[in-house]
């Protein structure tokens, strides 16, 4: 599993790792007027006459424009900027963040997890949809298709479940540690029946693997690093002159 985070980090720094592609998993990212189209191919920065600053903003995300998300952002007022990325955007209950995973655009989510202050962060990620979904359960159905890479001169092919995980872990890494172990994964079996109900719950399972895994190894660093803040503390009560308190 460590391998593939790697593998995942490496790739966010080339860019996209997930493309759009038709698939048959619940979908319901339209706007609150009902569509969600991609608009002008020639925007940038401040919307046309008519558009919004968060069509503008759909638009930069379903293409992976990260240069056009960072352009609509920074023509508002700094003091909006957050509440805009942090908004639930349509009728749907989606932010940026939850249509940003959806469609696989791994620049734009490093982007926006960066963005939004860390006071913040949490409740960004854990947003919920209408569907009680946050961003972590889109990774799970992110649109992506199979990508041929090059790491050290040599081909690799990037399968969609490595993409998708890639995403997952990205997302829940953000997290505190409390705040990890609080994810539950089974609400995305409520939109799922029959067979469809079968094959995700196999995947439900895989996902809650990796997330304890992850959970794991991050109250490993944890005790690591108390372990040697006690034990940087203790070497410092020694050079000043006093015996650290055992």
């Amino acid at each position: 599993m460590r391998k593939l985070f790697v593998l995942g980090l490496s790739l966010f720094v080339a860019g996209n790792l997930c493309g759009s592609m038709p698939h048959s998993e619940p979908s319901a990212f339209v706007s609150d007027s009902g569509s969600d189209s991609d608009g002008s191919e020639g925007m940038r920065g401040s919307p046309e006459p008519g558009e919004t600053f968060i069509d503008a903003m759909n638009e930069a995300v379903r293409k992976g424009d990260l240069k056009l998300a960072q352009e609509v952002v920074n023509s508002l007022p700094i003091a909006e900027q957050t509440t805009f990325l942090m908004r639930k955007n349509n009728s749907h209950g989606h932010t940026i963040l939850h249509k940003a995973v959806y469609w696989g655009q791994m620049g734009i989510v490093q982007w926006l997890l960066a963005r939004i202050p860390e006071d913040n962060l949490v409740a960004f990620i854990n947003a919920k949809d209408k569907k009680g979904l946050a961003s972590f359960h889109y990774a799970l159905l992110a649109k992506c298709t199979p990508l041929v890479a090059r790491f050290d001169g040599r081909e690799t092919e990037i399968s969609v479940k490595q993409q998708r995980v890639s995403l997952f872990i990205l997302l829940v890494d953000k997290l505190p540690l409390l705040a990890m172990r609080r994810i539950s994964l089974d609400k995305l079996l409520d939109i799922f029946k029959g067979e469809a109900f079968l094959k995700w719950g196999e995947e439900v399972l895989f996902y809650e693997e990796v997330l304890k895994k992850r959970i794991q190894e991050k109250a490993a660093e944890e005790r690591r690093r108390s372990i040697l803040s006690a034990a940087a503390a203790r070497d410092e009560l020694r050079r000043v002159g006093r015996d650290p308190v055992t």
